[in-house]
């Protein structure tokens, strides 16, 4: 599993700040379960939160539109693995337990 893991990039983007501490909690909860994923915040501004070893991406504001066109078409220049696995205030993953490799065919 953990071999998995190092191949994927837990990731949340974000153009709101307001939301930014929650992507924070969900990438940190993300990657407890998923020993040796690398972590990555996308926001307007690091939050006071965010540990050391998460990687942020500086970006200017935006809305939903834009959220979706930057994951999309811009996302996967930041994405350093193989995979990236994103997360959102609202939605981690809850047990590594349930990985599977196969996961990594779709």
């Amino acid at each position: 599993m953990k071999d998995d893991f190092e191949r994927i990039t837990v990731v949340s983007v974000t153009g709101l700040q307001s939301v930014a501490e929650g992507a924070v909690r969900a990438i940190a909860k993300s990657c407890g379960e998923m020993p040796g994923a690398k972590a990555m915040l996308i926001s307007p501004e690091r939050p006071a939160s965010a540990p050391g070893w998460l990687r942020h991406v500086p970006v200017r504001p935006f809305g939903y539109t834009d959220y979706s066109l930057f994951v999309l078409y811009v996302l996967g220049h930041f994405i350093e693995t193989e995979f990236a696995l994103i997360v959102q205030n609202d939605g981690w993953v809850l047990s590594g337990r349930n990985w599977r490799s196969e996961f990594l065919q779709y």
